[in-house]
């Protein structure tokens, strides 16, 4: 049985410092390496600086769709030092239900113990 999956990570208000470090991860993540993906993220003078849009093809290998999902946004939000806007979907490419993680600040704070104000 394949595993082929089409994911696509959508970041939000990250800290503008620590952009091409969430760039540099994304890199490194199976889904976006050179021909299987492509990254998008808006030039730092413009009112897109700081949106990252990420998308592309992979074998999702011994984790669940969802589980992938939190892996990638605890790993975002850690680089980042803060909170930001992460949206993953994943499609499965053999049969193609999409299902889509939305992380909001609640989420955030659940992750880091923060206690919500």
């Amino acid at each position: 049985m394949s595993n082929l999956y089409e994911v696509t990570v959508e970041i939000g208000d990250h800290a503008l410092k620590k952009r091409d470090k969430i760039i540099a991860y994304l890199k490194r993540l199976p889904f976006f390496k050179k021909d299987k993906g492509y990254i998008v993220a808006g030039l730092p003078s413009s009112y897109l600086s700081r949106v990252i849009t990420a998308k592309g093809k992979g074998v999702l290998r011994n984790e669940l769709e969802e589980e992938f999902a939190t892996r990638v946004t605890h790993k975002i939000w850690d680089i980042n030092e803060a909170f930001c806007y992460v949206t993953i979907t994943t499609v499965y490419l053999e049969d193609p239900p999409t299902e889509e993680f939305v992380y909001n600040e609640t989420d955030y704070h659940q992750y880091k113990e923060i206690p919500i104000k």
